[in-house]
């Protein structure tokens, strides 16, 4: 069950938390409907198992279905995620907050980071993993996000109100004052969320002011939430030579 973890960043211990419950609106089953030749989850196990930083990989899930999937590529699945963390309004900070209590509970180990993964991001590669890891540690960052360049200009966007009528989003968060440069928008990709562990616990949060952003490219930016991205996901696939 455990991540290669051959090369350690700093003498830091590195948990992988994997979150795949099974409730899921928009594209049921999603987490282990098959895209190109293997489940949506074991793209992610499969990155964070290559990665050289990785020590320990769990998969946190409610669902008997998802946990035999996550068994048979070869990572833990310790225990049955609570039904009160499983449902829509449940937090990643919560179900985090959960995984390292039951860790440091029941296998007496106290991680140094530890990066979330979602297995909605499955063209995010080992080399995302490892890159992002090796930012935080070189910027001293108490956490680092991926993100990934917005298409559209944030001028573009209207917030609709009622009868359909049209405000602008940037007048919006100016309160109609001033100009801002919004050129080089970023947004979160969901691929990637790497924190130093003491820190998370401090906060509760993954965001501080000593967040720094890692830069990931479209092709591998997409967050599986319906049967659209999953076609997406599907095409870039197919046709590999445009995903580098």
């Amino acid at each position: 069950p455990e991540g290669s973890g051959s090369v350690m960043i700093n003498g830091q211990s590195i948990l992988a938390i994997i979150p795949a419950r099974r409730g899921s609106k928009r594209l049921p089953g999603k987490n282990i409907k098959i895209l190109g030749d293997k489940p949506l989850i074991a793209w992610t196990i499969e990155a964070a198992k290559n990665s050289q930083y990785i020590d320990h990989i769990i998969v946190s899930t409610d669902s008997d279905k998802i946990a035999k999937v996550a068994k048979n590529w070869g990572v833990a699945v310790p225990f049955e995620r609570p039904s009160y963390l499983s449902t829509d309004e449940a937090s990643s900070e919560d179900v985090i907050v959960h995984t390292l209590n039951w860790i440091e509970e029941n296998e007496g180990i106290l991680f140094d980071y530890f990066i979330l993964l979602q297995p909605t991001s499955p063209l995010r590669q080992t080399k995302d993993i490892d890159q992002a890891l090796e930012l935080m540690e070189k910027k001293n960052a108490s956490s680092v996000v991926s993100v990934v360049k917005a298409v559209r200009p944030i001028e573009w966007y209207v917030i609709l109100g009622e009868d359909l009528k049209l405000t602008n989003v940037v007048k919006e968060l100016n309160n109609g004052t001033g100009e801002s440069d919004y050129s080089q928008t970023y947004y979160y990709n969901g691929a990637i969320k790497a924190v130093i562990v003491n820190d998370f616990i401090e906060m509760n949060k993954f965001f501080s002011k000593n967040t720094i952003a890692y830069v990931m490219p479209q092709n591998r930016s997409v967050d599986i939430d319906n049967d659209f991205d999953f076609r997406i996901a599907e095409m870039i696939l197919k046709n590999r030579s445009i995903n580098e």
